[in-house]
């Protein structure tokens, strides 16, 4: 099992006591900062100090919605294509919360990973159609891009629907294109939960 730290943000001095605790054999640590967050402070001994690691195994751009977004954040991609070649960051990508920019992903090689909102429902999803999202991330997979799979629940909205939330992981699960996933939790227990519902997904 892989284990994942994400974080939105690498200022918040719990994460670094949450990392050091965790178990380092199969554990990667994912960030998606906001653009207010200046990039440059990835590379400085201070950042990686507080998460007491001399590495990132993921930085993504949060949040993208602009079609042309490749285009007008090439200043942060190249900072972060920098630190990839400096080995500090092991890849590097972006999470996405339209159609369009995720489309601008399939033919871009600086994507390395892409989160993408993808459940049955169309709930909190580019498009309130999930068969209109299905193909951009089969073109995804296709090219080579790790995919996330994120909102599976709807952004919270049937975390206290059993159905649907197995419905989701069982459609996620199935499509083939997707990596991982990744799910909010409030509760300890409940990522316990989470595990024992994939175990029964049956994908025959």
């Amino acid at each position: 099992m892989v284990h994942i730290l994400y974080c939105s943000s690498v200022k918040r001095s719990s994460q670094g006591r949450i990392y050091t605790e965790a178990p380092k054999y199969g554990l990667a640590l994912v960030v998606s900062p906001n653009l207010n967050v200046l990039m440059p402070m990835w590379s400085s001994i201070a950042s990686r100090k507080e998460l007491k690691t001399d590495y990132l195994d993921l930085v993504q751009i949060h949040c993208m919605t602009d079609p042309l977004w490749t285009d007008k954040q090439k200043k942060q991609m190249d900072i972060l294509e920098n630190l990839k070649a400096k080995k500090i960051i092991h890849a590097h990508g972006v999470s996405v919360h339209s159609l369009e920019a995720m489309e601008a992903c399939v033919e871009n090689p600086w994507v390395d990973v892409v989160h993408v909102r993808i459940n049955p429902f169309g709930e909190a999803m580019d498009k309130s159609d999930a068969a209109a999202v299905i193909p951009v991330i089969a073109k995804l997979h296709k090219a080579g891009k790790g995919i996330i799979g994120m909102k599976l629940i709807g952004n919270g909205n049937f975390k206290n629907d059993s159905e649907k939330i197995d419905a989701s992981l069982k459609y996620v699960l199935g499509l083939g294109t997707v990596d991982m996933i990744i799910v909010g939790f409030e509760l300890p227990e409940q990522i316990d939960n989470y595990i024992e519902r994939i175990r029964k997904v049956s994908l025959k």
